[in-house]
Parts: structure tokens; sequence; C-alpha cells
């Protein structure tokens, strides 16, 4: 008898154990079908699909809900409001899911395609001698504008003239056909003077040579040449045969030139002319010279 009452108990205990578990089934089923039911009031509206250039900032924009859920999260400023900025180093699509007041949800997406950008390219670096012209030349792109105009002749080219005094950084920006943009930089490297020196000034008699000596830089150039032996070397004889300016062009270990010049005075004597004269006669010559 006591088997059989304790036989009863289980069968109940068991019984009731399934009908705890139809009912929670049942109640899960019902749930499912009141959301599937659950219709979003309202119209969702959301950016339109786009492109950006890489890193430039971009805002997504969603309206008609009461409240929104961004995703991909970690590219948004902030992925529950209704205006997020973002700023994707890829072409990404995001999805947004928006809820009305009951709770009923619709998602709709945007995705934004990122353009790379031009590769910006202003030229090697590079030196010139004081008062030269070095014609920049930059490429990557369709449209150019030099941000630093000093001395150039013309900054909305890509190969203007540039003449600067010293030295200086070019700076270019580059805009490709997707309206991107990228700058580069130049320098150019302006050299000190050459500095030529062809000796002091002096004065010699005639029908002697003089030892021209300049110094300055590793290469010399003297005119008049006809008038000089090595009109190629710092040290050179000259013959003037009347006074003379020579001019030495002198180029230093940069390429760069200057020139100066050194005066040469002839010291010449000039006597009267032959005449005739008479025993006991007297006559006045004369000897000029320069002074």
């Amino acid at each position: 008898m006591i088997l059989l009452n304790r036989l009863n108990c289980l069968i109940y205990m068991i019984m009731n154990y399934f009908k705890l578990i139809v009912i929670f089934i049942t109640f899960i089923f019902a749930t499912l079908k009141v959301n599937a039911q659950c219709t979003f009031n309202g119209v969702l509206s959301v950016s339109s699909d786009d492109s950006i250039c890489s890193g430039d900032n971009y805002n997504l924009f969603a309206t008609g809900g009461l409240s929104y859920s961004w995703s991909p999260a970690n590219l948004l400023s902030n992925p529950n409001i209704s205006f997020p900025t973002t700023t994707p180093t890829q072409t990404t699509t995001f999805y947004v899911t928006a809820f009305d007041a009951a709770g009923c949800s619709t998602f709709d997406s945007v995705e934004i395609y990122v353009h790379t950008l031009p590769q910006a390219y202003a030229g090697e670096d590079t030196s010139i001698c004081p008062g030269s012209s070095l014609q920049l030349n930059a490429s990557g792109g369709i449209d150019y504008t030099w941000i630093v105009t000093d001395n150039l002749s013309n900054f909305l080219i890509f190969n203007p003239l540039a003449t600067p005094s010293d030295t200086i950084e070019y700076i270019v920006n580059v805009k490709d056909s997707n309206n991107c943009s990228n700058n580069d930089t130049v320098v150019v490297n302006v050299f000190k003077n050459a500095s030529a020196n062809a000796g002091f000034n002096v004065s010699i008699c005639a029908n002697e040579s003089y030892l021209l000596e300049a110094s300055g830089g590793v290469s010399y150039q003297w005119e008049p040449s006809d008038f000089v032996n090595h009109p190629n070397s710092s040290s050179a004889l000259a013959f003037p045969d009347d006074d003379m300016n020579f001019h030495v062009a002198v180029t230093d270990s940069n390429g760069c030139t200057d020139t100066d010049t050194v005066q040469i005075l002839v010291f010449k004597i000039n006597a009267s002319e032959d005449t005739t004269l008479c025993r006991g006669d007297s006559v006045q010559f004369d000897v000029l010279g320069d002074p």
C-alpha cells in the first residue's frame, strides 16, 4: 500500500513537471508570434550611399525612429544616435536598426566608399647657386597648387619656375579626379655665393709682364685670354701692351661662379721727335710719360 502511494505521488509530480514545460513552451511561441507581428510604426530614412577621401570625416544620418543602433559601432562616434560621425579607412557598409515607441524595429544600410589619396610628388630635394632658377616638377594628380609661393613664376601649375634667394621648402597640394588631395614637399637649397678675388690693381713698366693670382674657387678663366699665358689657371702671366682690365671667372666646389677684375696700368715714356740742328744751336727735348 505504501509503495502504491509513493508511486502515485511520483506520477503526479512528473505530470505537473510536464505541464510546466508545456506552459513555458506555449508562452515562448506566443511571444515569438506577437513579436513577429510587431510592425515598425514610421518610415526609416538613412544616408544615401556615398564616397569620401581617406582621412575625411562623414556624417551618417537616420530619421523616422525613436532610437537607433548603428554598426560597426567601433567606427562611429556614437552608435546610438541619429547622426553619428565616422572616419573609415576603407570602404564600409554601415547598418542601422531603428526602434519605435512600441519597441518594434526596422533596419537599413548605407555604404561609404573610401577613395585612396593621390600619390603627391613634389620632386627630389636639390641645390642651386645664388641667382639661378630651377623648374619644379610635381606629379600625381590633375590639379596642383603650390602652398609656398615665394619666387614662383606660377603657383597653379605643376612645373613653375623657382628663383629663391635663400634655402626654402616648397609645398604642393595635388588633387586627383576624385577631388581627393595630398601634399608633398621639396627643399631647394641655395648655396652661398662664390667669392672671386683677382688681386690688387698694379702699375708696371712697358714691355713687362705681371703675374696674375686669383683665389676663391677650384677653376678659373681669365679674359682677355690672348694676353695671358695660362688663361685657365689661378696664376697666369699677363702681357698687357697698354692699360688693361683683366677679368677672372672663379667657379667654386658647388659649381657656382663669381667674377672679379684687376687693373694693370702700363707706364710708358714718350720723347720728342728726331730733329736736325747746326753746331752751336740748342734744342729742348720733351720726355713725357704716364703720371
